[in-house]
């Protein structure tokens, strides 16, 4: 394996994209804030609740990306 795919395994770098997170690695891999925002959007179009989140959290990450709905 080479050093960067070590690199994103540490959570060095973003497992999606490939971007810089931090210099002091958690020891997992890790999405960038901007990676992670688009998984969200991408689990409230299809309505999967992802893993590791409360109800209360989901409720609200569904309320804020969720398109209104407009009654014409």
């Amino acid at each position: 394996m080479g050093e960067f795919a070590e690199m994103i395994l540490d959570g060095i770098f973003c497992e999606s994209c490939g971007c810089f997170i931090s210099a002091n690695p958690k020891g997992q891999t890790l999405k960038c804030e901007d990676c992670f925002e688009e998984e969200l959007i991408e689990a409230v179009e299809n309505d999967i609740w992802p893993d590791g989140l409360t109800f209360s959290v989901w409720q609200e990450i569904k309320q804020k990306y969720s398109e209104p709905n407009v009654r014409e």
